[in-house]
């Protein structure tokens, strides 16, 4: 009887430990790379299922490639070409209109390491993170 419930104590901690793993590895990821800027080109669609994002393509003509260690040559197959970038719902109208605008200029932040895969941690329009638009 006690082997089976320190069985289920385990087994109830297991999902937290994994939690908890999971966010010192992206702790540890953000916090040794180094912050890379690109252009994208993007638009706001609305899914029911999955909330409101910008859903973007990265712009690789537009690209500063002397960013980071990258030496002129941009890490293409590191960075996904596109990709969601979600965002709060309230403030989901502001970014769209402001992204559909003709004169805008909107940027993903990703986080970048060499060898890895890069992570996108902020959208800017026109310099200014997304969050200023709530």
């Amino acid at each position: 009887m006690n082997k089976k419930k320190n069985y289920s104590t385990y087994l109830l901690l297991a999902p937290f430990l994994a939690i908890a793993m999971w966010v010192c590895y992206f702790t540890i990821f953000m916090e040794g790379s180094t912050e890379v800027r690109l252009p994208i080109s993007g638009y706001d669609p609305r899914n029911l299922l999955s909330g409101h994002y910008v859903a973007y393509r990265i712009d690789w003509d537009k690209a500063d490639c002397s960013q980071a260690d990258w030496k002129g040559t941009c890490p293409i197959r590191t960075f996904k070409t596109s990709g969601r970038f979600y965002v709060p719902e309230n403030s989901a109208r502001a970014i769209e209109r402001a992204i559909n605008r003709s004169d805008v200029r909107t940027e993903i932040v990703f986080s970048y390491r060499k060898g890895k895969t890069a992570i996108a941690r902020d959208l800017l329009i026109d310099g200014e993170s997304f969050r200023t638009f709530e």
